[in-house]
C-alpha cells in the first residue's frame, strides 16, 4: 500500500498531537501520586518511630503482662495464678500500685521533624503551527507545561524524656516456698540506699520493716523485698490504706496504697 508523504505527515502529527495531549495529564499525575508517596513515607517514618517510643517506654512492664491483662478486682487488687509447663508447680501473685506516679530520672531522644516543601512550574509551550486548524492545534498541544517537585528535608533535636511509673506492691509465691513482700518502681532504676523503711497502716504507729534490695523487673535495683513478709501481709489484710515513707533521696518522699480487700491466703 502506498502512502503519499502529505498522509504521513498527517498521520505522524496526529501521533505526536495525541502523545502531547495525553501525556501531560499522565506527568500531573505521576506527580500528585509522587507527592502522596512522599506524604504517606513520612507519616509511615513518624508512626514507626511512635511505636518505637511507646516499645521503649511499656518495655519494663512486659514481664508482668499476665498480670495486667488479669485485671482487678473491685477493690482494686489485681491476681494472678501461673502454672509452670513442665513441673506443673503454681505461683500465686497479687499486686497494686501507688496513688502517686513516679518519676526516677530519665533520657534523651532524637526527635525527627520532616518537612516536604512542593515547587510548581509552568512552562510556555512554543507554537509552531496555527491553531486555526484542528491539526495544528494537535501538533501544538497544550500552550503550557506544568511540573512538580517536592523537596523533603529532616532536622533532628534531642528532647530529654521522663521515666514516669508508679511505686508497686506485689505479693507472690512460688509451688511450697514461703510468700515473698516486694515493693518496687516501675519507672526504672530504683535508688535503694536504705536498710529499712517505715510504713504506716490506717491511723496506727509507723512500723519499722528491715528490707534487701533487689532487682524484680530489671538488670539493676528497682526495688526490695520486706525481710518479716508474714507481719507485713498480717497487717496488709487488716488495712484499707498503707504509706510508705521512703527517706533514701534528698527529701522524704511518702506514697500511699488503697489497700483494702486483700485476699491473701498462701
Amino acid at each position: 500500500m502506498n502512502y503519499k508523504k502529505s498522509d504521513i505527515a498527517t498521520l505522524m502529527g496526529k501521533f505526536f498531537g495525541f502523545a502531547v495531549v495525553f501525556g501531560i495529564p499522565i506527568l500531573i499525575i505521576w506527580g500528585l501520586i509522587s507527592i502522596y508517596s512522599n506524604a504517606n513515607a513520612e507519616k509511615e517514618a513518624r508512626e514507626k518511630q511512635a511505636w518505637l517510643q511507646d516499645s521503649i517506654r511499656s518495655a519494663r512492664e512486659d514481664s508482668l503482662r499476665p498480670i495486667i491483662n488479669a485485671g482487678t478486682d473491685k477493690y482494686g487488687w489485681g491476681y494472678r495464678k501461673e502454672e509452670e509447663a513442665m513441673t506443673s508447680d503454681t505461683t500465686y501473685t497479687a499486686f497494686r500500685y501507688s496513688d502517686e506516679e513516679v518519676i526516677t530520672g530519665g533520657h534523651w531522644e532524637d526527635r525527627t521533624k520532616t518537612t516536604a516543601t512542593t515547587h510548581t512550574a509552568v512552562v510556555q509551550n512554543r507554537q509552531r503551527y496555527s491553531n486555526k486548524t484542528t491539526l495544528g492545534r494537535i501538533l501544538n498541544g497544550p500552550k503550557s507545561k506544568t511540573t512538580t517537585s517536592t523537596t523533603v528535608t529532616s532536622s533532628t533535636s534531642p528532647e530529654w524524656v521522663t521515666n514516669k511509673g508508679h511505686m508497686k506492691i506485689v505479693l507472690t509465691r512460688k509451688a511450697d516456698g514461703p510468700s515473698k513482700a516486694i515493693v518496687y518502681c516501675t519507672s526504672g532504676e530504683y535508688n535503694v540506699n536504705f536498710s529499712s523503711v517505715r510504713i504506716r497502716f490506717d491511723k496506727s504507729k509507723p512500723v519499722t520493716f528491715s528490707i534487701t534490695p533487689c532487682s524484680y523487673d530489671s538488670n539493676d535495683t528497682d526495688g526490695f523485698i520486706i525481710d518479716n513478709t508474714r507481719k507485713f501481709i498480717s497487717r496488709l489484710k487488716d488495712a484499707s490504706t498503707m504509706l510508705l515513707e521512703d527517706s533514701g533521696g534528698n527529701k522524704e518522699i511518702i506514697y500511699t496504697f488503697q489497700v483494702s480487700g486483700l485476699t491473701w491466703e498462701y
